[in-house]
């Protein structure tokens, strides 16, 4: 498959747990300590944490991050990826298009519990690589519906990025 174009609508199929969490219909389980820091005002935050100089794989690399996943990478031939917690997905970009150049058919899947996190990986990397559908969920407690639709996107091999 060709990656979707501009004007595609990727669907974003959601847990209604997690949407209602999200939408803040619903208070965060007292078991979501770190989960909850991600919701509405969350998402913002990460974004802008990850696209600071002093992120990891931003600006300055002195421990060779970058070259070793790269090498990693070169490795392995999967056909879709599963990114689990992707943020806005430019973390990912640099991985799918080297997985790209191998596997033009590579599928991506963003799995997040932000609805907001998923739309902005979806516009980041739908021009990129194909993606069927965003899943916005706990993965760290996928309902059983959701743990299907993963098993109906994919095609083996599978790599889960986080």
């Amino acid at each position: 498959m060709l990656p979707n174009k501009i004007n595609n609508m990727v669907p974003v199929i959601s847990d209604q747990k997690v949407e209602q969490i999200d939408f803040g219909r619903q208070t965060p389980p007292d078991n979501w300590r770190s989960r909850r820091l991600y919701i509405q005002q969350g998402a913002e935050n990460w974004c802008n944490l990850a696209h600071h100089s002093n992120y990891p794989l931003q600006g300055d690399d002195p421990y060779d991050l970058k070259k070793n996943r790269s090498a990693a990478l070169d490795r392995i031939s999967i056909s879709t990826i599963l990114s689990l917690g992707p943020g806005d997905g430019l973390q990912d970009l640099d991985i799918v298009e080297q997985l790209r150049s191998k596997q033009p058919n590579l599928t991506y899947i963003p799995l997040d519990l932000s609805r907001i996190l998923l739309e902005l990986t979806i516009r980041n990397l739908g021009a990129h690589v194909h993606i069927p559908a965003g899943l916005q969920c706990d993965f760290e407690q996928i309902p059983q519906p959701l743990e299907q639709k993963i098993v109906e996107l994919t095609n083996s091999p599978v790599m889960f990025s986080m």
